[in-house]
């Protein structure tokens, strides 16, 4: 008899769905959470085939933005950022 108490007590408490609603949510930011690093993955990569040492640090910004991957005003920022960590890598190992 307490059990069917506690059951009713906790439908009461929340509606029916309630956590489905929340799971969804939650599922719904990791997915998309999920999509932004994979997108950002692509385009480090696309950096990286970049690289050959004829290219500026600007020629590849420009390259960013004409393949739509990324805006002109964040693009060069973006380049010199991406070097800059690889470089920074590279001396740790």
């Amino acid at each position: 008899m307490a059990a069917k108490f506690r059951r009713a007590r906790r439908s009461a408490a929340r509606p029916r769905g309630a956590g489905v609603a929340l799971e969804c949510r939650a599922a719904g930011a990791a997915h998309t959470a999920f999509e932004m690093q994979a997108i950002s993955s692509r385009v480090h990569a696309f950096m990286l085939a970049l690289i050959n040492g004829e290219r500026s640090m600007r020629d590849m910004a420009r390259v960013l933005v004409e393949q739509r991957l990324m805006p002109a005003q964040e693009s060069e920022a973006a380049v010199r950022a991406f070097l800059t960590r690889l470089f920074e890598e590279s001396e740790t190992l």
